[in-house]
């Protein structure tokens, strides 16, 4: 029998995980997911279309694999539900044409980074400023002033080298930036912000570097980018991988449309 290809759709909480990609010694979405399909006699390599770091959720991961086997599709994600710890939740599985890829048949991802300022607890989910290590203080008004934000997300449209912004291997890094944006959301004792970014590529840490120059602009706080998105990459503080969400992923044949039959 050949290879089927599947694609699975899962969402989850980051902050019990050490990230995505599988370490050693230490517990990850990647190792967690392997270990559940292998109790259900299901052995195959994973590849996901974003390889999110540590602490960063996901509303929509997909991931793909290969086996040489025909699955009974909803007793297979019945049974995944039930070997699979709360934090992560499997959403949707479904056969995928010969070619699909989790990673590389995207089209283009969708992240949001969740911002709250105000005083309480430090949710999960969401950057809190002021923040001492980064982000001090902000403006008078108690608020981040979405002017400056949004100015900044524009002048990061468009294809172009992101080496500047980015963490990692040295060299070229061209994604297309296709949407950028930020909007504010009252809530009890303060306010809240989510930055969202569509891109045909994001390369490591960039959201969150970008979601720290943004938030710093919008606090008043003076920024040289120059001097902190290098050729070299960037040398400056980011925002912290909680407040990350790998909100979608869009593919030109999604697998799990209708229309697929």
């Amino acid at each position: 029998m050949e290879r089927v290809a599947y694609a699975l759709e899962i969402a989850y909480c980051g902050s019990p995980f050490a990230g995505w990609q599988r370490q050693a010694g230490r517990a990850t979405v990647q190792e967690t997911l392997a270990a559940a399909l292998e109790g259900l006699g299901i052995e195959a390599a994973l590849a996901a279309a974003g390889r999110t770091d540590a602490g960063v959720h996901a509303r929509r991961q997909v991931v793909s694999f290969r086996i040489r086997l025909a699955l009974d599709l909803e007793a297979a994600l019945g049974s995944l539900r039930g070997a699979l710890p709360r934090a992560i939740r499997p959403l949707r599985i479904a056969r995928a044409g010969p070619s699909f890829h989790a990673r590389a048949s995207a089209t283009a991802r969708e992240y949001r980074y969740r911002i709250i300022v105000g005083p309480g607890p430090s949710p999960r989910a969401a950057w809190r400023l002021p923040d001492p290590r980064s982000i001090p203080a902000l403006p008078p008004s108690g608020r981040l002033d979405l002017e400056p934000m949004r100015a900044f997300l524009a002048e990061q449209l468009g294809r172009r080298d992101r080496a500047p912004f980015s963490t990692g291997p040295h060299g070229p890094h061209v994604t297309e930036l296709l949407e950028a944006d930020v909007r504010e959301r009252a809530r009890p004792g303060g306010s809240g912000y989510e930055l969202r970014f569509v891109a045909t590529g994001f390369t490591r840490h960039l959201v969150r570097h970008w979601t720290f120059a943004a938030a710093a602009r919008g606090a008043g706080q003076p920024l040289d980018l120059s001097a902190l998105a290098t050729e070299r990459g960037w040398r400056g503080p980011r925002a912290p991988g909680r407040g990350l969400v790998l909100w979608n992923v869009r593919y030109p044949d999604d697998p799990f449309e209708p229309s697929r039959g």
